[in-house]
């Protein structure tokens, strides 16, 4: 076989057959080295045009890169990721922009298959990716034909000419018809564009009338809200967070009112979401009804936040502090809420509750003051003193320096939702003995179908308000039918509705908070032993008591199985810290006016809790407690609390942990005196006042009189002084107290002295 002269020639010539093959394998590298730039210059501008799928062009991709590493090219992972989402085009954006904010890095696989599947969803939306033009080339209908000559130039003079009338007629803009500007500079147009890689949100009115605190109609209100569901996390929003301020630091901030006899003013910021600030590119949809004619398509550019995004709630709070700290106001650290600022010797709170506002100044030119810098920032309603917030009535007798906070009219609109306007009244919510465990839920598909036409969870996030707001008297009662809303039997129902029959014969009830000679607050602390019957878990309780009101309680079920009373009633106590140490840090932000100056006292009715606390001495039942539950013997060490022994009958925490008895319940739930370290939970009722009580209270009534009126003679001062002890504070001390702030129903020094039921009614 002869071999052609071209193919010789291109033969390289060796001797030897190994430097023979030697030189074909170099001229196979360089062949290797020019393949390999090719692909990669292949691989790196290669870009999806829409011909065909997705999923065809990563596997394209994929194998350009899987030659390449053939080819000896180290190619990773990673950048054959990169180099796909650089082939993608500009429909895909906010994909890319995800894909930038996560944390999670994909494999080429997993981008595969999010792509294959965001094609879908563009798909579904109706939104066309544009075919990327491979090749630009002359119409042929526009290319010089041969034989045909061309036309002369025209004159310069010409020219010019032309252009003068282009620019004269092109000064206008075509999209807002002004001068000055052209169609692609416009702000108007850009304003209303629509960026490609955007989804514009949706929008629809609500209609709300809104009544006043006695049930009549205020004004009616319409309000555009964008529909916040269809916005994406890391693209049309980042942080959804608001705070709001606690109702224990309104609690307190009432008592500071009575204590101080401040001016109350109220004010309402008129479409408060409206002012905040967007940092994400938003757009929503035309509203109906504002639709332009002529411009269906276009869609509306947020400058500002509406009602209904997501970081509405947010954009307000950051634009309200903004704004407020610039007047000289500072945000208290554990509740950013709440802002004081302090003038010389006048000073004025103000409360924050999303667009609602509180304002306590000791100086009415202050308050006035106050009220016009806001009023030149924001759309605000005056509505003079405060008289009802958030669901609350607020009272006052300043010459009595008596503040009271009702929910009556929510009460009774509970009252009326649920058809128990006409009920009968009950003493208490839970007697002694009611019982409510699991055996008592539905056993089978039939009563659990029965169950379904009950709104027990309805009913107990109604009550819960109440008792979150201003009614502690319920707080054990709430709980425990909280502990049943996921399978709620028919006992549960009835014991619910045994509540609302509480609440209709003491709807008229207020949490008081009096003028004290010195503001001082105390603390107590409860708990059951294994009370729970399904789990044996105790119920702890506290609550917190300044100004002859409470300011702060709790009701809940311990996590842990306790193995004695003493350790049970330790963690209550620990429990109980927890909060007293979150109110002293609320209260020394008010610098000058705070008023813990000294150790915090809680009191306890277990002796053996109480040395445990003060101790280090560790016995065989307490050595398997937890280590962050003896803080609380730190915390004595270094005097931030004083933990004292108060008989059981004296306890107020207990209504917290355990159903008592009607007498002993209604005489937690009432004051000792004014004056005594064992204020009043409830508002107390004068004596003109009692006949507008009505009958269906009447039961409850002779209750609170059988228990208290008791008779302080026997108790001289100097027998108080001896009882009480630095470790205990007895009936008598309490008594003495009593005798102090209460009637001399006799009229003369030496006559017996009473504690008169004082429970504060609403007039009709």
């Amino acid at each position: 076989m002869t071999i052609a002269n071209n193919i010789k020639s291109s033969l390289p010539v060796a001797e030897k057959a190994k430097a023979y093959l030697a030189a074909i394998e170099e001229r196979f590298k360089t062949a290797d080295k020019s393949l390999a730039g090719k692909l990669m210059a292949d691989l790196t501008t290669m870009k999806y045009d829409g011909t065909r799928s997705m999923h065809e062009h990563c596997i394209e991709m994929t194998n350009l890169a899987a030659k390449l590493r053939n080819l000896g090219m180290s190619v990773d992972d990673s950048f054959l990721v990169q180099f796909i989402l650089n082939s993608l085009p500009p429909q895909y954006g906010p994909f890319q922009i995800n894909y930038n904010a996560m944390d999670e890095r994909w494999s080429s696989n997993e981008l595969n298959i999010k792509l294959v599947q965001e094609e879908t969803r563009l798909g579904r939306e109706g939104i066309k990716v544009a075919h990327y033009v491979q090749e630009a080339g002359i119409k042929a209908g526009k290319r010089h034909q041969v034989g045909h000559k061309r036309a002369p130039p025209r004159s310069n003079d010409s020219t010019k000419a032309n252009e003068k009338k282009k620019a004269k007629k092109d000064d206008r803009c075509n999209f807002c018809k002004k001068a000055g500007h052209f169609q692609k500079d416009c702000h108007k147009r850009k304003e209303w564009f629509e960026k490609k890689g955007h989804k514009a949100v949706g929008c629809k009115w609500i209609f709300k009338t809104k009544l006043d605190c006695d049930g009549n109609v205020e004004r009616y209100k319409a309000r555009l809200v964008a529909k916040g569901f269809n916005q994406k996390e890391g693209i049309d929003y980042s942080e959804t967070f608001s705070p709001v301020s606690r109702k224990d630091s309104f609690r307190i901030i009432m008592a500071l009112v009575a204590h101080y006899d401040l001016e109350l003013h109220q004010m309402d910021v008129k479409t408060a979401f409206l002012n905040g600030d967007l940092k994400e590119e938003v757009y929503m949809r035309q509203p109906e009804g504002f639709i332009i004619e002529g411009q269906k398509d276009m869609v509306c550019k947020l400058k500002k936040s509406i009602y209904g995004l997501k970081q509405a709630s947010r954009q307000w709070y950051l634009k309200f502090d903004e704004i407020i700290t610039k007047f000289g106001f500072k945000e208290n650290i554990v509740d950013p809420c709440i802002y004081l600022k302090i003038s010389g010797s006048k000073f004025i709170f103000l409360v924050l509750y999303v667009d609602d506002i509180l304002l306590a100044s000791s100086d009415l030119g202050l308050l006035h003051e106050t009220k016009s810098y806001l009023s030149k920032n924001f759309e605000m309603k005056d509505m003079g003193e405060a008289s009802y917030v958030i669901g609350i009535e607020i009272f006052r007798d300043r010459s009595l320096g008596i503040l009271g906070l009702s929910q009556k009219a929510y009460i009774d609109k509970v009252l009326e939702r649920y058809g128990m306007m006409m009920c009968s009244s009950s003493i208490v919510p839970m007697h002694k003995g009611d019982t409510l465990n699991l055996k008592q839920c539905p056993q089978n598909e039939m009563e659990r179908n029965e169950m379904q036409k009950y709104p027990y969870a309805s009913l107990v996030g109604s009550l819960m308000y109440a008792q979150v707001c201003t009614r502690p008297d319920i707080s054990h009662a709430v709980g425990m039918l909280g502990r049943f809303q996921s399978n709620p039997g028919i006992a549960h129902w009835q014991a619910a509705k045994k509540v609302l029959r509480y609440l209709k014969g003491t709807r008229n009830f207020m949490l008081t908070y009096r003028k004290t000679t010195h503001p001082q607050m105390v603390g107590f602390s409860d708990s059951d032993f294994g009370g729970c019957r399904d789990s044996r878990h105790c119920t702890l309780g506290y609550a917190y008591l300044l100004g002859g009101g409470a300011i702060s309680w709790k009701s809940q079920k311990s996590e842990l199985i306790f193995t004695s009373t003493m350790e049970a009633e330790y963690v209550a106590c620990y429990e109980a810290s927890i909060q007293g140490t979150w109110l002293r840090n609320f209260v020394s932000e008010f610098g000058a006016l705070s008023f813990i100056d000294k150790p915090l006292t809680l009191y306890c009715d277990n002796q053996a809790a109480i040395f445990f606390s003060k101790h280090d001495r560790i016995s065989k039942g307490s050595k398997h407690m937890d280590l962050k539950y003896l803080s609380l013997k730190q915390d004595v060490k270094r005097e931030k609390f004083v933990i004292k022994h108060i008989g059981t009958e004296l306890m107020v925490a207990d209504i917290f942990t355990k159903a008592l008895p009607p007498k002993t319940f209604m005489k937690h739930t009432e004051s000792q005196g004014r004056e005594t370290e064992t204020p009043t939970l409830s508002l107390k009722l004068p004596s003109s006042i009692q006949e507008t009580v009505q009958e269906d209270f009447s039961a409850a009534m002779k209750g609170v009189s059988a228990c208290c009126d008791e008779s302080g003679s026997d108790a001289t001062e100097e027998s108080a002084t001896t009882a009480a002890t630095e470790e205990s504070v007895t009936t008598a001390a309490i008594e003495e107290g009593a005798r102090d702030s209460s009637c001399d129903k006799s009229g003369g020094s030496g006559g017996t002295s009473t504690t008169e039921p004082m429970i504060f009614i609403r007039q009709n």
